[in-house]
């Protein structure tokens, strides 16, 4: 229902789609058109008002048959390295029907150079995505994983780096910008996922996520009043349930819709690697730095709901170890 300063417009649009989401747009409508990137092409321009547009979203979307293998990070804290590698996987993957397989090794070096930082530190997400538009990811085989410590803190020769500049993605935004409600938050990610477009961010981790249950299933519950913040981990978004119910941690409250994540733990964690995350923890707050890349070669073939213009035009922690679930927090 429209609230008490709604037009009649808007209230005739809410009547229309009775499922439809609310998703925040600034600017003249020419300029709406041009920064909303999660729209499909045939709705540009269509049923907007000055400040909202009325989006009514599937209940499911699932975009993993197109990512790459699961990769499994081990010991060290490469998470948004292998959140970025599985984005830019997916689109070589989804628009050439190549099988890339490229260097969380390089990228993860290449992130903590621009954060001066060196040793195991972890990298942020946005210092990661810099460097997938600055420097590219050479493929795997020229920069190989390793844990070893004396090894994978080496600096990548300069092929590495000239190399890596065929895998450079373009541009990179952020979804959750200054002032976004996190009701609008949600709305939008779930709208760059109808697109086709999957995102990497960052959640806080609780010490339930290592427990059996939650482990195998993929499940990332909602924290309970006895739960112990275990620390960040970094992800990707590809996909989403309106009617998955994800069960708190300390079992007094099922919460239903989820989104679909891939993570970097293995194929033995979830259902082959993947998992779900509710809702709730993107609108309590426990979720951050959402953010998808964007190259034009990658829209221009016809494979994703947004067009290029809209896309070119929307520019404006540490996480996650794979842990011993035999050790508490």
């Amino acid at each position: 229902m429209a609230d008490a300063g709604s037009t009649s417009h808007e209230t005739s649009l809410l009547n229309r789609y009775s499922d439809a989401v609310q998703i925040p747009i600034k600017g003249s409508q020419r300029e709406q058109n041009q920064r909303f990137f999660g729209v499909p092409a045939d709705l540009e321009g269509q049923e907007h008002t000055e400040t909202w547009l009325y989006l009514a979203l599937p209940e499911f979307v699932d975009l993993s048959y197109w990512c790459s293998s699961i990769e499994d990070q081990g010991t060290l804290n490469t998470c948004t390295a292998q959140a970025g590698i599985a984005l830019v996987e997916y689109f070589a993957r989804k628009t050439f029907n190549r099988h890339e397989n490229l260097s969380a090794r390089f990228l993860y070096k290449a992130a903590r150079n621009l954060m001066h930082r060196t040793g195991d530190t972890g990298a942020s997400v946005r210092e990661t995505m810099r460097a997938m538009v600055l420097f590219g990811i050479p493929p795997e085989e020229y920069w190989p994983y390793t844990e070893h410590a004396d090894k994978f803190d080496h600096e990548p020769n300069q092929f590495c780096y000239a190399y890596a500049q065929n895998y450079q993605a373009v541009k990179y935004c952020r979804l959750d910008h200054a002032g976004i409600s996190k009701p609008a938050l949600l709305a939008q990610i779930k709208a760059v996922l109808v697109s086709g477009v999957p995102c990497m961010f960052g959640f806080t981790v609780y010490n339930s996520i290592y427990e059996d249950f939650n482990f195998k299933r993929g499940h990332v519950p909602y924290p309970g009043a006895n739960d112990e913040m275990a620390g960040g981990h970094a992800v990707v978004a590809v996909g989403y349930d309106d009617h998955r119910i994800i069960e708190s941690a300390d079992g007094t409250e099922r919460s239903q819709g989820a989104i679909l994540i891939r993570n970097s733990w293995g194929a033995s964690w979830g259902q082959g690697g993947y998992g779900w995350l509710p809702y709730k923890y993107v609108l309590a707050g426990l979720t951050a730095d959402w953010w998808a890349l964007l190259k034009s070669e990658w829209f221009s073939k016809g494979h994703f709901g947004a067009s290029i213009g809209d896309w070119d035009s929307h520019l404006g922690g540490k996480g996650g170890k794979k842990k011993d679930r035999r050790r508490r927090p």
